[in-house]
């Protein structure tokens, strides 16, 4: 569903995405690439508290950050599209507001006649960005009303996207040898040089088609499922967890691997594997 000049520009993000390792760089860069796949008169990418599902930190483009304030301080819980969204089972990965409003009645709420309609927000289209199925970050594209809707295709593409943005976004927090938390710096675990591949959990009893299976010959089967969990952002202790091992052996596993494939990082690691 993408044409050449698209592909292009997708694999170009996803490339320089796997490629950053500062947050506010990633944010900026899928929203100043974004707008040339799914073109948006503004949008916002926010942080989220994955308890309560509030929106924080926004980056903005195109809107007043004042507006932001008065959407916390007052039109949140007036919020009758997030509790949409939000409110039936597991959140979606993307979503757009024409399919779960009818938009005759959705003119009536207020958060949506003084709230968005002045701010030139019509239409909405969103990538949720989901750690252990809780809401971390949320990126909100919007068109004003004299703009068509978000189509399928575009929200073909933002699914396609949305795998690698939350690998990224999750993964920038994560992961050091030690498996413990960063909150900044680091580098995107996930290198998944397929744009239409995702990497398979070695927790499946099926796990034939892993990208991992036949690209490294010298690495255990072991060691490729620690390399998928490395990629899919999990830490030391819950690598341990879900493949019953101690934290300890998990760590001598990747220095192992470290030696055998002579790099330095979890993220060259991965990076490795994928290129071999």
């Amino acid at each position: 569903m993408l044409d050449s000049k698209d592909f292009k520009i997708y694999n170009s993000l996803i490339y320089e995405l796997y490629h950053s390792s500062n947050l506010d760089k990633v944010r900026s860069m899928v929203l100043d690439n974004l707008i040339h796949l799914v073109p948006y008169d503004n949008a916002a990418f926010f942080l989220a508290d994955p308890c309560t599902e509030a929106f924080l930190e926004p980056l903005l483009y195109g809107l007043d950050k004042q507006r932001f304030k008065q959407y916390q301080e007052y039109y949140e819980e007036k919020d009758e599209y997030k509790t949409a969204v939000f409110s039936h089972g597991p959140i979606p990965a993307v979503d757009r507001c024409s399919d779960y409003m009818d938009y005759r009645l959705w003119q009536k709420n207020e958060h949506r006649s003084d709230f968005l309609l002045p701010q030139g927000i019509y239409h909405i289209a969103c990538i949720q960005i989901l750690k252990d199925e809780q809401l971390v970050g949320e990126i909100s594209l919007h068109r004003k009303s004299c703009a068509p809707d978000f189509s399928d295709r575009e929200m073909y593409i933002l699914k396609m996207l949305h795998s690698h943005i939350n690998s990224i976004f999750i993964n920038l927090t994560a992961v050091d040898l030690d498996g413990k938390s960063k909150s900044e710096g680091g580098s995107a675990g996930l290198i998944n040089l397929d744009p239409l591949a995702l990497l398979p959990d070695p927790s499946r009893e099926n796990n034939a088609s892993s990208p991992i299976k036949t690209t490294h010959k010298s690495l255990t089967k072991r060691e490729r499922d620690i390399i998928i969990l490395i990629a899919q952002g999990k830490t030391n202790q819950e690598i341990a967890r879900q493949l019953y091992i101690s934290e300890n052996t998990v760590k001598t596993y990747i220095k192992r691997m470290f030696a055998k494939l002579g790099v330095k990082s979890r993220s060259e690691l991965v990076f490795a594997i994928y290129l071999s």
